[in-house]
């Protein structure tokens, strides 16, 4: 963590970096953040018990181990995640999406023009 040191000034002699992962979506998951009010799905709560240690990290990165390749949404062995998934844990800054697993449906979604 960057600590303030006398006088305010930044002690950038110190980082602090998180790596976050797998993020994944297996079918419980996506059940458990569906909210029909929305039409719509929030992750939010699975992070509650690690935001806190993610957002006190200088630097915190995620790992992404799921195809964003739109409906339907299922987990194994087909992983294939809506949206919000990796956008909602904005507490990090960067996500890993190179990843064998997520490329091939994904690609092919966005080849095709249509929208995850």
């Amino acid at each position: 963590m960057i600590h303030l040191a006398i006088y305010g000034q930044v002690d950038t002699s110190r980082l602090s970096i998180v790596f976050a992962g797998d993020i994944m979506g297996h079918d419980e998951q996506i059940t458990g953040a569906r909210v029909d009010s929305i039409d719509g799905y929030n992750y939010e709560p699975t992070f509650r018990y690690v935001r806190s240690f993610i957002e006190q990290a200088d630097i915190a990165i995620g790992n992404l181990e799921v195809t964003l390749a739109g409906k339907p949404y299922k987990g194994y062995p087909q992983f294939s995640s809506p949206m919000p998934l990796p956008l909602q844990p904005v507490m990090l800054d960067s996500m890993f999406l190179s990843r064998p697993i997520i490329m091939p449906s994904t690609v092919a979604r966005q080849v095709s023009g249509e929208h995850c």
